[in-house]
């Protein structure tokens, strides 16, 4: 009996171990969350999710996919109706696995506090590389720079949005982060 329960808990940790990997980051990620692609992995992500969490995770509308580093990222307009950017990592088998997601309700005309707040709120560091979100009405700068921009202009249920993605590199990761709206 003592040989049957040492050798199914062998079994299990053997299998436990082989369904997760451990990345330089520090994270465990388990099961079958690896993906060949971003998209692929956020359906999967999906598909295991709560119902209101899954309207999140569906893309209606991709705005882009880009890359970084062993990081991918998506923009895109959820089934939910919300502007929600998703984050990825890539294992050494160039395989992707969902890590999180940030979610904005889209506003047609915000007020400046809204686009000010949504600028400020919208940001990540990753090495030197400080980015985010904005719109594209907002001009900002980054502890005193511009920042470069790419525009993304989409219609969605009838009314146009202009959303930006920013980034400034050089920044050291112990900087404290002062975004300044105009």
């Amino acid at each position: 009996m003592k040989k049957l329960v040492l050798t199914l808990l062998f079994v299990a940790i053997v299998l436990i171990l082989c369904s997760c990997s451990l990345l330089e980051d520090g994270y465990l990620y388990f099961g079958d969350g690896w993906q060949d692609t971003p998209q692929l992995a956020l359906k999967k992500e999906a598909e295991s999710s709560t119902i209101d969490e899954e309207r999140v995770l569906t893309v209606d509308y991709l705005l882009d996919t880009f890359y970084m580093d062993d990081m991918a990222f998506m923009l895109y307009v959820s089934a939910n109706e919300t502007l929600v950017s998703a984050y990825f990592v890539k294992n050494d088998e160039g395989q992707y696995h969902f890590h999180a997601y940030g979610e904005d309700y889209l506003l047609a005309n915000p007020t400046f506090s809204e686009r000010e707040s949504f600028a400020a709120a919208s940001y990540s560091q990753n090495g030197t590389r400080t980015y985010g979100y904005k719109y594209s009405v907002t001009q900002i700068k980054v502890n005193g720079a511009e920042p470069k921009t790419k525009t993304y202009t989409f219609t969605y249920e009838g009314i146009e949005y202009s959303i930006d993605y920013w980034w400034i590199d050089g920044i050291d990761e112990s900087e404290e982060i002062i975004i300044e709206c105009k």
